[in-house]
């Protein structure tokens, strides 16, 4: 599928934030889905447990942290 390619390799690399793009890689699977031209068996899925005071933690699609912005509420620098 042509729109979905451009999605994918065009539009949500040019996404201006990750709510944007994640719009974007929503409405590609989505076409996924609807045409079906593979058959997931398999959907990998996460669970975190994070403490209440741990601030700016993200989920995105790779399952990977950036730590750098990750910190603790009330914890002195």
């Amino acid at each position: 599928n042509q729109e979905y390619d451009r999605l994918v390799l065009d539009v949500a690399p040019r996404a201006k934030t990750h709510e944007e793009r994640m719009a974007i890689f929503t409405q590609a699977e989505q076409m996924l889905m609807d045409d079906l031209p593979v058959l997931p068996i398999y959907t990998y899925t996460t669970k975190h447990l994070v403490h209440p005071s741990v601030k700016n933690i993200a989920n995105n699609i790779m399952d990977q942290q950036s730590y750098r912005e990750i910190y603790l509420e009330g914890a002195e620098d």
